[in-house]
């Protein structure tokens, strides 16, 4: 069993859906932008994938295991009631790793295109582009950094990587912030 490598690939797919949206987002301002009901079209994909994942859910089948707890009368009658009082060292642990990990997240997924696109004044088509950028690269560096969990342990991947954002953060953003860096990839 590999923990951080699955729990990486569920986290990994989220910024799979917010790539997609972006990539609908870069197709219309490049392909569609002179039509004035062109914002419409990211709601009717949206509509369509969400009539996907009802029939999905629909019809797919529980896990054996799930089928096995259920037929063995086993299943907790208060589970959360549980984790709290047998795992709150563990939960608190857990609530305050994934605030932070959601909050660079956070910040990737919806300060990017804003700040390029209004604080930089590069205009949408550009501010998408990085957002494009940057989600692919978090979400392909999702899985590798669960696998490198799975081989050197939960404890030291968090350090290592906690400290590698503290060294990185501020020479990202002002790299971000400089418009030459821009101009000279383009």
């Amino acid at each position: 069993l590999k923990p951080g490598l699955i729990a990486s690939i569920i986290n990994g797919s989220n910024i799979a859906g917010t790539l997609a949206a972006c990539a609908v987002g870069i197709l219309i301002e490049n392909y569609l932008n002179n039509i004035p009901y062109s914002w419409r079209f990211p709601f009717l994909f949206g509509g369509l994938l969400g009539a996907l994942s009802l029939y999905l859910r629909l019809k797919v089948s529980e896990t054996p295991v799930f089928k096995m707890i259920l037929k063995q009368n086993k299943i907790l009658a208060a589970p959360l009631i549980r984790v709290f009082k047998d795992s709150w060292r563990a939960m608190i642990i857990t609530f305050l790793t994934g605030a932070v990990a959601s909050s660079a997240v956070y910040l990737i997924k919806v300060y990017i295109n804003i700040f390029y696109s209004n604080t930089m004044n590069l205009g949408s088509k550009i501010g998408l582009k990085y957002l494009f950028y940057s989600c692919f690269i978090l979400m392909i560096s999702m899985p590798v950094f669960g696998f490198i969990m799975d081989k050197a342990g939960r404890v030291k991947t968090m350090v290592m990587t906690n400290i590698i954002a503290i060294f990185l953060f501020i020479p990202i953003v002002k790299t971000m912030m400089w418009k030459e860096v821009y101009f000279s990839l383009t």
